[in-house]
Parts: structure tokens; sequence; C-alpha cells
């Protein structure tokens, strides 16, 4: 919902589109979900991306994993 306000063309319609091979960067805030060129957008809107705060998926997250205590300290 947040990155409707951005006003670009792309759709979250299309959110189906993730896979289990799906880009993305795991920041220390956040997940953040991003697409390549022509995958849901125009190539001039760049690499769409979700930013998802760990916040919001937390329920979905291993806190026990060496992964996330590596930059959860």
């Amino acid at each position: 919902e947040e990155n409707k306000k951005d006003e670009l063309t792309y759709s979250v319609e299309n959110i189906d589109l993730i896979s289990s091979e799906q880009s993305f960067i795991a920041t220390e805030d956040a997940l953040v979900i991003y697409f390549q060129p022509y995958d849901i957008a125009s190539y001039a809107e760049g690499f769409p991306t979700f930013v998802i705060p760990y916040e919001q998926i937390i329920n979905l997250i291993n806190i026990d994993s060496e992964f996330w205590k590596s930059f959860k300290k």
C-alpha cells in the first residue's frame, strides 16, 4: 500500500509474480523486494521496489537463525 503513494504506474495486482527466486535485499530494518525493468513496469520506471519493514513480517522470520542474528545483535 505504501508504494502506491509514489504514483508510479506499476500495479500491486502483479504481486503473484513474486517467487522463491525473487530478487531482494535484506537491510537492517526491512526486506526490500525489487523487480527488473519490464517485469511489472516500463523501463523508464527503473527497478520497482517494495520495502517491507521487518516489524510487519516478524511472525514469518526465524529470529533464532544465524542469518537474523548476524545483523540483529
